[in-house]
């Protein structure tokens, strides 16, 4: 849903403004249309923030798991 395997124009444009948002677009979409200069400053600037957010998203994601998973490990002979 990055827009590059299936073109977001194609998409109803209710579900283009969601696709825009997901973390797929900010992780492929925005450094290709950074490097080809289709991006105004602007634009640069909000995709660098949603790479930003999804980041502390899968940071924070990935210690609630790992404390989750310490907390019910159990090892044998422990």
């Amino acid at each position: 849903m990055s827009g590059y395997l299936y073109p977001l124009e194609l998409l109803p444009e209710g579900l283009q403004k969601v696709v825009i948002y997901l973390p797929f677009r900010a992780i492929t979409g925005t450094p290709t249309e950074m490097a080809s200069g289709l991006l105004s400053s602007t634009e640069i600037f909000f995709g660098l923030a949603l790479q930003v957010f999804w980041l502390l998203v899968a940071l924070i994601l990935a210690r609630r798991l790992w404390k989750r998973g310490l907390e019910s490990y159990e090892a044998f002979g422990s």
